[in-house]
């Protein structure tokens, strides 16, 4: 069924994923760090844990405009929505009424104008892991 993660569906092996997303997961502590402490970037530091870095489920779908996206969901509930226009990003949210697997949604200090600070343009690293799913 479309839309769906189905094993075999990527000419990647998990390890290769594995690896680009630790790459670009190092990137973005890396950008993080370079911000400082502030609070716009408190949701990537949290989607760049260690413990965020393994692949829990990789969605590979097609936008409305037609062009490939890939929605990667991590262990920890934490999610990366990366197409070739913008990438969005969110992190559970952990508030006690909550309903479980509610997403707040990161912003980005280099956001795409006109969205509210929620999207931004993806990094080559991310266009690469978007190129090589299928």
């Amino acid at each position: 069924s479309a839309g769906f993660y189905q094993p075999g569906s990527t000419n990647k092996t998990p390890q290769q994923l594995q690896s680009d997303l630790d790459n670009l997961t190092d990137g973005m502590i890396a950008v993080a760090g370079g911000l400082g402490s502030l609070g716009r970037v408190a949701g990537v530091r949290f989607f760049c844990s260690s413990a965020a870095k393994s692949v829990g489920n990789t969605v590979v779908r097609t936008t409305r405009a037609g062009d490939k996206a890939v929605r990667i969901t991590r262990p920890d509930g934490s999610v990366i929505d990366i197409s070739p226009k913008r990438v969005k990003e969110f992190v559970p949210n952990t508030h006690p009424k909550a309903p479980s697997g509610a997403l707040n949604r990161v912003k980005f200090d280099n956001a795409i104008l006109g969205s509210k600070g929620f999207k931004r343009l993806p990094t080559q690293q991310e266009l690469d892991i978007l190129k090589n799913a299928k």
